[in-house]
């Protein structure tokens, strides 16, 4: 039997309209890497080649509501139960994380002078989620208005 391996999970999870974007976002990467030199350039790619998958322009059908058909259940630091995560009706993304940044160099906890939670850490055994609930609420986001 091999021996157990011990690692720390330093990556995210998107679903929904996160993952519709990202998805585009990441095969244009692949496929043309030269174009990705800077976190703002990347922003910007990010939001020109994965907006059309958010439904929001009318370009492709609308991203369907998570919260009818997912659970997600979740357990508070210490304690030993779990209990359901109450989503919005209207979440149309959900990003689970454990990173710094995201979506292109993106932090989603804002400031961290602004920042009311403990800073996240790949090695501090929590999982951060965020949620969003349409395309302009993702948009505010990737723009810094909204965290």
């Amino acid at each position: 039997k091999a021996p157990a391996q011990r690692g720390i999970f330093c990556n995210y999870l998107g679903m929904g309209i996160e993952a519709a974007s990202l998805h585009a976002y990441h095969q244009l990467r692949e496929a043309q890497p030269h174009r990705f030199t800077h976190p703002m350039k990347n922003q910007a790619l990010m939001a020109w080649y994965g907006f059309p998958a958010t439904g929001f322009c009318g370009c492709m059908h609308s991203a369907p509501h998570l919260a009818p058909v997912l659970r997600v259940d979740y357990r508070d630091v210490g304690e030993h139960t779990l209990a359901p995560l109450v989503l919005p009706a209207k979440l149309k993304a959900l990003l689970i994380i454990n990173i710094h940044s995201h979506a292109a160099g993106r932090n989603p906890w804002g400031k961290s002078s602004s920042r009311q939670a403990k800073v996240p850490s790949q090695g501090d055994g929590v999982l951060e989620v965020c949620g969003v609930t349409n395309a302009m609420h993702g948009s505010r986001y990737l723009l810094g208005a909204s965290t």
